[in-house]
């Protein structure tokens, strides 16, 4: 058996079809990633097919990501398979993770439908040539739903958000104490989706409460500094404090099982 067909690149091989056909078959493109109401029945089964292949092939998770967020991926895990809409800019976003993680250790997949067999090769060629990974390398087991969740809750798509959640039986407190960053646009999405308005400070002290148990202060802390400037931005903008809508996030973390 060479490398090429040891049983953990057939996994990944097995992976790459199983999206290439269901991705294919419900004509998911770049323009419709925003899962507008009229789509949720057929992906609510695409999802739940998913769901079944992941366990199969004892992969954990996920990462759904476009060019707009291609910079949260290294904020969560050192490996793991980042699923593209298939119109990224390979090599300015190898790029740009390279310099925001060492060892740069991720694997692409592209969400594209219609390019099939021969956009892969070409998918895989430009990664091999960017040095994401060598040929036969298999991809990274250890996945992980992020960008999907930050998309359609800045979109204000709630039901869709809450799909992606329960596709990995994640709650919501779940995901913001385990995808630390990816929490922080979660609650930001919150923010701007209500066009309510948080205190600098409040905000501070519900995301710190939040990750406290977790003991993610100093991750917190970088995120802060490095990843969350939006956020920043966006309550600095703001002049009035709402307590109210922090305590109610706080316990919807707190008692809301999905």
């Amino acid at each position: 058996m060479t490398s090429l067909e040891s049983p953990s690149t057939l996994k990944d091989l097995a992976l790459r079809r199983i999206y290439l056909e269901l991705i294919y078959k419900h004509q998911l493109t770049h323009c419709n990633l925003g899962i507008p109401a009229t789509q949720i029945e057929s992906l609510t089964m695409l999802y739940q097919q998913l769901r079944k292949e992941i366990k199969r092939l004892s992969l954990s998770a996920i990462v759904f990501i476009d060019g707009l967020y291609c910079q949260l991926v290294p904020n969560f895990y050192p490996q793991a398979l980042v699923v593209t809409d298939g119109l990224v800019d390979y090599e300015n976003t190898i790029r740009k993770l390279k310099t925001l993680v060492e060892p740069f250790d991720y694997s692409f997949m592209s969400l594209a439908a219609g390019f099939e067999t021969e956009f892969f090769a070409t998918y895989y060629d430009n990664l091999v040539k960017c040095e994401i990974f060598k040929p036969g390398e298999s991809l990274k087991s250890k996945l992980v739903v992020v960008s999907c969740v930050i998309h359609h809750l800045l979109e204000g798509h709630d039901t869709d958000a809450e799909l992606y959640l329960d596709v990995m039986q994640l709650s919501i407190r779940d995901f913001m104490e385990n995808y630390w960053l990816g929490g922080i646009k979660l609650l930001l999405g919150v923010i701007q989706r209500r066009q309510e308005i948080f205190d600098e400070d409040v905000l501070r002290n519900v995301i710190i409460e939040l990750y406290a148990e977790a003991n993610k202060k100093r991750r917190l802390q970088r995120a802060f500094e490095s990843g969350a400037g939006d956020l920043m931005r966006f309550v600095r903008a703001n002049e009035e404090a709402n307590r109210s809508l922090a305590e109610r996030i706080r316990l919807r973390m707190s008692n809301r099982e999905l």
